[in-house]
């Protein structure tokens, strides 16, 4: 029997890892999932060290590959409760998984199919998600070889298994699940011709004609995509019997077995079979509404939706205001969830005025985080990746290019999403396929028959709202007939349906109905079904308005100022006035919310309202015509500056997601309001109070570009209309510097003026907490141009007024910032004393605000200098545990900035230094990948220049210096300058690899000349090192005198920066020479007390080429 907490693994479809409790286990690099994988398939299987070691390191020495294996299974076993350790089974020479404690679902897979039964076999469709570690993959030639022949058997197991199946369901005479059964055989080969036939055959018996011959073009199309060539004579046959045919018998059974030819590629029908297999056991994410009430007469619309989806990747629902658009795409995406293992959202685009906001909000909707300047179509579709999602795009007619460009993007960039829109037109986007949402089935004219009136549709919905307002509503025969011809007058629309129906329990059925044809005038003529849709629509409000009181007219006209949802306290705050107190309002919204003219969310701990989009338009008209639009307007411009300036202080003590979760969707009302505050009939002064109160709700969304536009539209309004206000002013030009820096990526005049102007302003106050933020921008702009002593200064500057302040992390960030700096310019030791004792320190007091005040987390920041100058002191093996564990601890923090960040500036770095290639290898691929996913265009180049720099150390000079010197075209010449020289080092070495060495000397002297003139003095040593080696390289008359006096310095260099890694680098160098000149007792003098003032770091790269020159020297 498993013990309790045991491990549970899923394989397909993906790395998967979760504990008995429910919990997740995180493993830190592919390679980690890489072994365990292979442990568990086939469970149980003892493998040899030697072996594993060959087959995800097999392109190191054998004592590297067995460290690093070592090491990987240590991360492992570290990984796991120590109830779960024993299942990781480290006997000698051999690695095990033990069955007992461990659970695979590649081991169900395999029983499943051995056992054969129907009942058995059922559980396949949900079991089998995809393709073994779908995914992944790894350099390493034989782990690869062994994953595709893996993942083809297993992918002709689940073909076998769902075969029998589907014979079993055949012979059973359950065609519904032998549908679902087929389409899912189809989504693993779609070219198996004989459960094409199968499939169409079942959809015929079932009466389902249309699907029928969908699925047969479907056949035709993937046999022309896939083999240039037409379906089986047998196939094109059955078509034929079909189109001639209303019905087709259903028992007629393919006698081949689907497993029994090679399996293709195709998925086209995947999402519609996953949809409805076996549920799996965690359901993907989603931001789906729940839905509110049954949906009525959509049946056949639903399954064609649905199966639509399956066949196409962009489905387009247009029809008229009200048809019922959005219900239905929310229903299908229901349906359709189980489907997308990466989950499905809604992008509501109803509050945008902007086209322009669309790509942020599709971002918002799916969860990325963007950075500034990363707000386009093609940015959020590669921040996705290849995520397997729906996305809903969900009243686009308003912004329509902008959600064309949108869908297209997406699909362009990923093949594994889908994309379902919502439109009142067409987004004319490529591969679109447009349905058209048709009103509600009508009954016939003339008919009186009680029972087949109510078996219309469009009377069912009229039927179940009525009863939703009064349960005794139930109509006889001569209510069904005037019911009936309710519905025909409104035709068939849902929304006019349910306003109509909402209305029975106060006016009745007949008084209704002379109401109704009084209202409709307009469609009298005999030309009903030729007027535009949104004018049935008008009608409808119109009538409906009309019957509402004088008070709910009035809240309904100034609830139309909000943008998007709403609670009750701002309805109250807003449209309440002396003639409608707070408590009317309240009445008020309660009984629109009855009257179906606006909506209610009560899934969440407070209640959110909306009004569908197009009653707040109609409402707007009205609340406009009645002159009280603009005073409205500002009611809400108040209401939410007022709202947003509590936000920062909740900020820095409230939980980031709780936070978010009440304030981040308040983002279209700031918009809505700050649009008119800055319009030509509104208020500047709440337009520039709001501005200052929303930063923080920007800077947390990570909406940097649309927070630097209002902010200088802000500043653009000061001057002598709008009252002084320096603590205004100041929060003004602080944000401008900052948002600034996150925009343009490096240091600007206007950066420099705002900030100054921002501590000046903050001096004038004597505001400390003005002035720090101020003087950390400052500092980061001149670290940013290379100017260490002015950055030195501001640090140190920074560090007295952080004395004064009652938050203790303003000071340990003080320290840190003198130690950065102190470690930039060369002073190790004096770094060290600054950085040292805030290890362990905690850098939060509560305040999560502090990633946002200082761009990235603290602790991440202070862990990367630390580990950096422990390496640079000699102490390599603590310093790769470092840049583990901040990597590690990042990467929880849920800041992909603060990951970049440590991969940056200690993980890759250090891990070349070390030469610790492979571990430095997953280290730049995950640098590359989160800066695309994040939209982090910058730091994505970076990611490239150490790409280059790592196939340099592999020996490929050419292909590392051409990736390399591209990467550093990509960026600023001045930014993070530290850090450029040792690029600059690095490519200057890779030229001269590549037999290129008067350009490395070009590029050396470049490196050195900046060094010396900004005072870079941290690679110093290293810069004149690996001159001296260019120079030994060319070897003309006077360059091995040069080259030794280059070390000698180089080491002269480091002992006094007390940079004993790159004091026995140098050692080495001029060992080295000597070695060859024949002077073996200067080589070893050298060598030699360096290489003993080392107590760790003996398997680095460096300490076993200085160990192999001392042999060598004996």
């Amino acid at each position: 029997m498993k013990p309790a907490a045991g491990l549970k693994l899923t394989l397909l479809g993906g790395f998967q890892a979760q504990l008995g409790a429910g919990a997740a286990l995180v493993l830190p690099t592919r390679k980690a999932q890489a072994l365990l994988t292979y442990l568990a398939v086939p469970l149980g299987q003892a493998h040899s060290r030697e072996k594993l070691a060959t087959l995800l390191w097999g392109d190191m020495q054998d004592a590297q590959a067995r460290g690093n294996l070592r090491y990987a299974l240590s991360k492992i076993r570290k990984a796991l409760p120590r109830t779960v350790r024993p299942g990781l089974v480290l006997e000698g020479p051999s690695v095990a998984l033990d069955p007992a404690i461990v659970d695979v679902d590649v081991a169900r897979l395999e029983r499943l199919v051995a056992d054969g039964h129907p009942e058995a076999l059922e559980q396949i469709a949900g079991l089998y998600r995809g393709d073994l570690l779908a995914g992944l993959t790894l350099a390493e030639r034989p782990f690869e070889e062994w994953l595709t022949s893996e993942r083809e058997r297993l992918h002709e197991l689940a073909i076998q298994g769902l075969g029998r199946l589907l014979m079993h369901q055949q012979k059973a005479g359950t065609a519904e699940p032998a549908v679902q059964t087929g389409l899912r055989l189809l989504a693993l080969d779609t070219l198996q011709e004989p459960v094409q036939r199968a499939v169409m055959r079942l959809y015929a018996g079932l009466g389902r004609r249309e699907a029928a011959l969908r699925q047969y073009q479907s056949c035709v199309d993937a046999l022309k995509r896939e083999l240039s060539t037409q379906p089986e004579a047998e196939t094109t046959q059955l078509y034929q019997e079909i189109l001639r045919s209303r019905t087709i018998r259903p028992d007629r059974t393919e006698a081949s077995d689907p497993a029994s030819r090679d399996a293709g590629p195709g998925s086209v029908a995947a999402l519609l079979s996953t949809a409805t297999a076996a549920q799996p056991e965690s359901p993907p994410p989603t931001n789906l509404p729940a839905p509110t009430s049954e949906l009525i007469g959509r049946a056949a619309a639903l399954a064609e939706v649905t199966e639509l989806l399956g066949v196409h990747r962009l489905v387009t629902l247009i029809g008229a205001g009200g048809i019922g658009k959005t219900r239905l795409g929310l229903d299908a995406a229901r349906e359709l969830l189980p489907g997308f293992a990466d989950g499905v959202w809604v992008a509501e685009l109803a509050p945008l005025a902007d086209p322009g906001l669309v790509p942020v909000t599709v971002a918002s909707a799916l969860g990325l985080t963007l950075p500034a300047g990363a707000e386009s179509p093609e940015r959020v579709a590669t921040a996705l990746g290849a995520k397997r999602v729906l996305l809903v795009l969900d009243n686009c007619e308003h912004v329509i290019e902008a959600a064309a460009r949108m869908a297209a993007a997406l699909l362009n960039a990923n093949p594994h999403a889908r994309v379902m829109a919502t439109s009142r037109e067409p987004l004319r986007a490529p591969g679109e396929y447009v349905y058209r949402v048709l009103s509600l089935e009508l009954p016939a004219d003339g008919a009186q028959d009680r029972e087949d009136l109510l078996e219309a549709a469009a009377v069912k919905l009229f039927v179940a709202r009525a009863r939703a307002v009064d349960l005794r509503f139930s109509p006889d025969a001569r209510s069904a007939v005037i019911t009936g011809a309710v519905c025909r007058r409104l035709d068939g629309i849902p929304l006019a349906i349910e306003l109509a129906a909402a209305r029975t329990a106060t006016l009745g059925l007949e008084e209704l109905a002379v109401r109704l044809d009084d209202r409709f005038r307009l469609l009298t003529g005999g030309h009903r079904t030729a007027l535009p849709r949104h004018q049935t629509l008008r009608a409808t409000l119109d009538w409906s308005y009309e019957l509402l009181s004088e008070r709910e007219r009035v809240v309904l006209q100034r609830l139309a100022v909000f943008a998007g949802s709403f609670v009750l306290e701002a309805a109250s705050e807003v449209a309440a006035s002396v003639d409608v107190a707070a408590e009317d309002v309240v009445d008020a919204v309660v009984s629109l919310v009855t009257k179906s003219l606006l909506s209610a969310d009560v899934a969440g701990a407070v209640a959110q309202y909306r009004l569908l989009e197009t009653t707040r338009a109609y409402a707007l008209e009205k609340l406009t015509e009645r002159g009280e639009f603009d005073q409205f307007a500002r009611r809400h411009a108040e209401y939410y500056r007022s709202l947003c300036e509590r936000t920062e202080l909740e900020w820095a003590t409230s939980p980031p997601d709780d936070w978010l979760a009440v304030y981040g969707r308040q983002v279209d009302h700031v918009r809505r309001a700050l649009d008119w505050a800055f319009s030509p009939r509104g208020d500047g002064s709440i337009g520039v109070a709001l501005t200052v109160a929303a930063v923080p709700l920007w800077m947390n969304l990570s909406l940097m570009t649309e927070c630097r536009v209002r902010v200088e539209q802000a500043i653009a309004h000061l001057g002598p209309h709008l009252p002084s206000n320096p603590g205004r002013d100041m929060q003004l030009f602080f944000t401008q510097g900052m948002v600034r820096l996150h925009t343009h990526g490096m240091g600007s005049p206007e950066m420099f003026a705002a900030l100054t102007k921002a501590l000046d302003l903050a001096e004038s106050q004597d505001n400390s907490e003005y002035r720090l933020r101020a003087m950390f921008g400052l500092y980061v702009y001149h670290l940013l141009l290379g100017d260490y002593r002015p950055a030195l200064a501001t640090a140190q500057k920074f560090r007295v007024v952080a004395a004064t302040t009652t938050d203790p992390a303003d000071a340990r960030i003080g320290d840190r910032m003198v130690g950065a700096v102190l470690h930039i310019l060369g002073d190790q030791p004096g770094a060290r004393r600054h950085v040292e004792p805030l290890i362990g320190a905690d850098f939060s007091t509560a305040r999560h605000s502090h990633i946002v005040r200082y761009q990235w987390d603290q602790r991440v920041v202070t862990h990367c200098y630390y580990a950096r100058i422990l390496w640079l002191q000699g102490f390599a093996d603590q310093a790769m545990r470092m840049v583990h564990g901040i990597v590690d601890y990042a990467r929880t923090k849920d800041h992909p900035a603060s990951v970049v960040y440590a991969l940056f500036h200690a993980a890759v770095p250090i891990a070349l230094y070390a030469g610790e290639l492979t571990i430095a290898g997953e280290f730049v691929k995950l640098m590359i990948d989160l800066p695309i996913k994040h939209g982090m265009e910058p730091w994505n180049a970076w990611g490239q220049c150490f790409e280059g720099v790592l196939l340099i150390k592999r020996g490929e000079s050419s292909a590392g210096t051409r990736l390399l010197r591209a990467g550093l075209d990509r960026v600023p010449e001045a930014a993070f300058h530290h850090h450029t020289n040792f690029f600059l080092s690095e490519l200057a070495e890779g030229l001269g690899g590549a037999g290129r060495l008067a350009e490395g000397f070009v590029v050396m002297e470049r490196a050195l000349a900046r060094a010396k003139r900004s005072e870079e003095g941290w690679c110093f040593a290293e810069l004149l090192r690996k001159n001296g080696e260019l120079l030994l390289v060319r070897a003309a008359p006077t360059d091995v005198a040069n080259a030794e006096e280059c070390f000698r310095q180089a080491l002269e260099w480091a002992r006094r920066q007390d940079a004993l890694s790159w004091e026995l680098r140098s050692a080495t160098s001029l060992a080295r020479l000597y070695h060859r000149q024949g002077r073996i007792p200067q080589a070893r003098k050298v060598l030699t007390p360096v290489y003993q003032r080392f107590t760790e770091g003996f398997t680095t790269a460096d300490l076993l080429a200085a160990n192999a020159l001392l042999d060598a020297l004996r």
